[in-house]
């Protein structure tokens, strides 16, 4: 499922997702691309079960907050990193990539190539 943009069916899902994973004892990582979508499962369980990876957000909130609130920590990707992340998942760098900049996001780097692929071999399938 494409977790981003959580709709209100996706964090229901989770919601029945996590106490079935606990029970069999399996660690379940959801990836999320944007802050909104990893703010709204942090607030289905006020963090308990439901945590952030160490070193990547933290707590900021203080006595008088009622919910915690996260500091996501970013990861400052350079253009040559993103770059390598092209070349390495498809072989070369499609033309006119404009999300390959210092501080873009990978996933979305990912995606252009896709479609720029996609629309340069006239296939309208999903290339993975």
């Amino acid at each position: 499922d494409d977790f981003n943009d959580a709709k209100e069916d996706d964090i229901v899902f989770m919601k029945h997702i996590y106490p079935i994973v606990k029970a069999r004892g399996v660690l379940l990582f959801v990836l999320v691309r944007d802050e909104a979508t990893a703010n709204s499962l942090l607030r289905l369980n006020r963090w308990r079960r439901i945590a952030p990876l160490a070193r990547i957000c933290r707590d900021v909130s203080s006595l008088g907050d009622k919910e915690k609130i996260p500091n996501w920590l970013s990861i400052n990707w350079t253009q040559d990193q993103l770059k390598e992340i092209v070349r390495s998942r498809f072989g070369y760098i499609p033309e006119n990539m404009h999300q390959i900049h210092d501080g873009g996001n990978p996933l979305d780097v990912l995606d252009e190539a896709r479609r720029l692929l996609m629309h340069s071999k006239g296939i309208n399938a999903i290339v993975t």
